[in-house]
């Protein structure tokens, strides 16, 4: 069930990418102070392309509260009703340039385009997430709408969770959906992620703080 929400989420990016010319949905809307109305969960609902909210909450995991949100696009109870969705969007490669981390491209907030991209099968869209943030875990193991590409435990982002028996699901940047494979050894509970123990020691996880085209870094493939 939540492989296939997964790819039905890739014919939603297919359809953004051939109404935007290419363009990735942006990871906030610059132009709006509270720009995380216009996130991509909140685009494709409002363009029809899935249901509702609810449709971003993986069967596999119970912790997650989504609902919809007004038809304004506001939401008086926003970590319940979007931001905890349990699929995370690569939104540093994508939503916009990660590039200015590595001395490239400086305007951050630009989101970038599928020419851009030279592997996009080798490119993660999204992936099945869980909310790291230390302080906040006593809330359960809520999904994030973002993933980072390496493990923090202090920032307000989501990270890969191994939900699936020790298996995540994956959304690359061409469309097909992946499983990967086991993370044998990794704790079974998604709330003891540590730096020492969580998916990013994992393929296709690994070595998201390397360089752009860094050998087996899977989230920038510039």
């Amino acid at each position: 069930m939540c492989l296939s929400n997964l790819k039905n989420l890739g014919v939603a990016f297919g359809v953004y990418l051939g109404e935007s010319q290419g363009t990735f949905p942006g990871w906030y809307n610059p132009g709006n102070t509270y720009g995380y109305a216009e996130s991509w969960n909140v685009l494709f609902v409002r363009a029809g392309s899935v249901p509702g909210f609810d449709f971003f909450d993986c069967p596999a995991e119970m912790g997650g509260d989504v609902k919809d949100i007004a038809p304004d696009g506001s939401s008086p109870e926003w970590n319940n009703k979007v931001m905890h969705g349990e699929y995370g969007y690569n939104y540093m490669s994508l939503g916009m340039k990660s590039r200015w981390m590595y001395g490239g491209a400086t305007d951050d907030f630009t989101p970038a385009n599928e020419t851009e991209l030279t592997t996009p099968a080798e490119t993660i869209c999204l992936a099945d997430s869980v909310f790291t943030l230390q302080s906040h875990q006593a809330y359960g193991q809520r999904g994030y709408y973002v993933l980072s590409p390496w493990f923090n435990s202090t920032s307000w982002t989501g990270a890969p969770a191994a939900r699936h028996v020790l298996r995540a699901n994956v959304l690359w940047a061409d469309s097909h959906c992946t499983t990967s494979d086991p993370m044998q050894g990794l704790t079974e509970s998604m709330s003891s992620y540590n730096t020492g123990d969580n998916p990013y020691m994992y393929a296709p996880f690994t070595n998201g703080s390397a360089g752009p085209n860094t050998t087996n870094n899977f989230w920038s493939r510039y």
